[in-house]
């Protein structure tokens, strides 16, 4: 670790104070690594991210296989910058009828997922057994990210009708035949509201279910 932040200090050619004006952090800090203190996760994380900067991915690979054994089989964000983006999100998600650019938001989010799960560069900061929770967290998120089955259908539908002169439900008929790919997406978006609501009812029957008194219990 101690050479590896060497050289990455050499390749930019930046003194130690430079060095460290370019990740926030003090010059003493800077020292003692280059002393064999081992940074912590978030300095490994800005570590990485400037050897990827600078198309040095030997470097990246060693700051990001050191950050992943740090965080070994921890998934929940660690450090402040992943908490406030956590909350970020959340926000985002809950008020996106708000949000005059969610689609694009969403757009952005499945790309960034599509682009983690086919990565095989070695410098990625998530470690392998976090990747297959990214391959299913991106099926479960898929009919919520990609526009609504239902919308698209739609759409195309009155297109349609009013090009072709045809009645909308024709062209519907017409629409969801040619595209068994978005009858498929309707299909699992509508089992996955199911689910949602009965899940919900069931959370909201349990908080209502009087609790039983023991007995003997004073009234």
């Amino acid at each position: 670790m101690t050479s590896a932040i060497k050289k990455l200090r050499a390749e930019l050619g930046d003194s130690q104070q430079a060095f460290a004006n370019r990740l926030h952090q003090s010059i003493s800090a800077i020292a003692n690594y280059e002393a064999g203190r081992i940074p912590k996760e978030r300095h490994l994380s800005q570590l990485a991210a400037v050897a990827t900067e600078q198309k040095l991915d030997d470097l990246a690979t060693v700051f990001s296989r050191e950050y992943r054994a740090r965080r070994a089989g921890r998934a929940e964000p660690t450090t402040l910058e992943e908490r406030a983006f956590v909350r970020a999100i959340l926000y985002l998600v809950r008020n996106r009828h708000i949000v005059s650019n969610w689609a694009a938001i969403r757009r952005e989010m499945l790309q960034g997922l599509e682009s983690i799960c086919a990565d095989n560069s070695g410098t990625l900061l998530t470690s392998p057994e976090h990747i297959s929770s990214a391959r299913k967290l991106l099926s479960e998120t898929l009919p919520f990210i990609t526009p609504r089955a239902q919308e698209t259908i739609t759409g195309l539908a009155r297109a349609r009708a009013r090009r072709e002169g045809v009645d909308f439900w024709t062209a519907y008929e017409q629409i969801v035949a040619e595209n068994p790919q978005l009858q498929q997406q309707l299909e699992l978006q509508k089992r996955i509201e199911q689910e949602a609501e009965q899940e919900e009812m069931l959370r909201i029957g349990h908080k209502s279910k009087p609790r039983k008194t023991t007995k003997g219990a004073r009234k």
